[in-house]
């Protein structure tokens, strides 16, 4: 259910005649169709919207005469406008004023109508000669919509795709600059990803989700300050955005600003008990502080939502060599190098629970693959476990 409560019950019915006239139209000419159409700006609501609740109005008059003696006409109307009713935004579901997969289930109605219409078009004597037209019109129609589902399939190819053709269509929206800028810090484009989110906050710089996402890439850059501004804004838009509110903990934290950070992960917490991502981050400020056993309490919680974790199990294996319980450190440390063999900060971690064990050899071994793995281990505890070796 969305939030628009600034649009009054008049705007409303001009909103659910106009979907109801766009399905229709859509059905016949399927052009400029897009994964996501927005609301018209407030106080700014186009013309087209009001004349379709009188070309709504007309319909509904014309079908109601017809009805007693085209019962079909009827059926094929009351099918369509009841499995359509719940998306017509009388009650506002979602944030896009129309959306063309809507339709799946009530064309079935509309197909009817215009089946049975063209039928007894095509089966009445006075229209014979006119029946090769009708034949032509039918198989260029049936053309028509499977060149256009085809198109459509390389615009939903993927998040790049999709949100650029909405863009096309809607060059100033910014939930699609927004996605799209989720699309590319996946795969951490990080350039193209702020790119994007510049221009999300640009056409909407009320747009809270857009200054959190924007405040992760600040974050992963290692901009902490800019990350904290965008959270801030992002709160101030959205008190009770998890998100945002996780990840501002998530930034106090690494900034050694405890308090604060866990005052906004208890926050989110309270919110959504199970939201991993807090739970995970709060873990990680346990741990900074020393309180192992809570921050256990949350890595677990973590994993029982979102099993096969390999960083937190990891992080597990930390606490309790922390804790000097050295034989649950092994066993955390070995389950998640096996879930991930490649992460070399899993070894030197791994090689340091070894040391304490006295197994130096393994401790060494462990540290020369996570050195061969790229990590930067502290050469003091290489050469360290070179000497005890004799090497």
């Amino acid at each position: 259910i969305g939030d628009f409560h600034y649009y009054n019950h008049f705007e409303k019915i001009s909103f659910a005649s106009y979907g109801l006239m766009f399905y229709l139209i859509k059905f016949i000419f399927p052009f400029n169709l897009s994964s996501f159409h927005p609301y018209p700006e407030n106080n700014s609501i186009p013309v087209e919207y009001y004349l379709a609740i009188i070309l709504t109005l007309f319909l509904a008059v014309i079908i109601l005469i017809k009805a007693s003696k085209a019962k079909w006409l009827f059926f094929g109307v009351a099918f369509y406008v009841i499995t359509i009713a719940l998306v017509l935004q009388f009650v506002t579901v979602g944030n896009a004023i129309v959306a063309e997969r809507y339709t799946y289930i009530p064309y079935i109605g509309i197909g009817f109508v215009y089946s049975v219409f063209l039928y007894k078009l095509y089966e009445n004597p006075k229209s014979y000669r006119f029946k090769n037209i009708i034949a032509v019109i039918v198989v260029a129609q049936l053309l028509y919509f499977s060149g256009t589902t085809f198109a459509r399939t390389k615009v939903w190819k993927n998040s790049e795709t999709l949100w650029t053709d909405v863009i096309k269509k809607y060059p100033t929206e910014s939930s699609a600059y927004n996605n799209l800028g989720h699309h590319y810090r996946q795969l951490n484009n990080y350039d193209k990803a702020l790119e994007n989110y510049n221009l999300a906050i640009k056409f909407d710089p009320e747009n809270g989700l857009a200054y959190s996402n924007r405040g992760k890439v600040y974050y992963d850059r290692g901009m902490l300050n800019e990350a904290i501004a965008d959270y801030n804004k992002a709160i101030s838009n959205l008190p009770d955005n998890i998100d945002a509110l996780s990840s501002r903990g998530a930034v106090l934290g690494s900034l050694k600003r405890f308090d604060e950070a866990l005052r906004d992960l208890n926050k989110a917490l309270s919110i959504e008990p199970d939201n991993t991502g807090a739970l995970s981050n709060r873990g990680f400020v346990y741990y900074q502080t020393s309180q192992y056993n809570k921050a256990m309490e949350d890595y677990y919680h973590s994993l029982k939502l979102k099993p096969n974790d390999a960083g937190i199990i990891n992080t597990i294996g930390l606490c309790y060599l922390n804790l000097k319980d050295l034989n649950m450190a092994m066993s955390e440390f070995n389950k998640s190098i096996a879930m991930n063999p490649k992460q070399g900060a899993f070894y030197i971690n791994r090689s340091l629970a070894y040391y304490q064990m006295k197994d130096i050899t393994n401790a060494f071994n462990d540290a020369l693959n996570a050195q061969q793995l790229g990590y930067q281990v502290n050469k003091e505890y290489f050469n360290q476990l070179k000497s005890q070796l004799n090497m």
